[in-house]
């Protein structure tokens, strides 16, 4: 019998391990194995709260829309730290959001954009309007 269990627990170990692995797997964003280019720094004069709350070797440029806000992943430090982080800067005015992936985020007066490895349950509630940055198709459809 004890044979038995140290069995199960070894199966059942290297199952969790591998669902474990596959998850960890799954919420890392493509733009984390390229080297950080200078268009992947966040603007220096920016606010110093996101500047404080990523990890500065870790920004990666997603996205510019037409009113020069700028798009960022980043991986997050302090309580943020082994997560992802979308980074919005509308000029020297800077917002974060850290967590697990997908990560949504909108801020007063702009649509709603989540930064995701893919887009899960209603894909037509999203486009894609970088690697791995979507906006919500409804604002999208409204020009905005």
């Amino acid at each position: 019998m004890r044979a038995s269990s140290l069995v199960s627990a070894v199966v059942l170990g290297a199952a969790l391990t591998g669902v474990l692995t596959a998850c960890a797997a799954q919420d890392e964003l493509p733009a984390f194995s390229q080297p950080q280019e200078e268009r992947d720094r966040l603007p220096t004069d920016g606010t110093a709260d996101v500047l404080d709350s990523v990890e500065e070797a870790s920004t990666r440029f997603l996205w510019e829309d037409e009113t020069g806000t700028t798009f960022y992943a980043a991986r997050g430090t302090g309580t943020s730290d082994g997560y992802s982080c979308l980074v919005i800067f509308a000029g020297s005015e800077g917002h974060s959001a850290c967590g697990g992936l997908p990560i949504t985020v909108g801020l007063g007066g702009q649509p709603e954009y989540m930064l995701s490895v893919t887009v899960g349950g209603d894909s037509d509630e999203w486009i894609e309007v970088a690697d791995n940055l979507y906006v919500a198709s409804d604002a999208a459809e409204q020009g905005r």
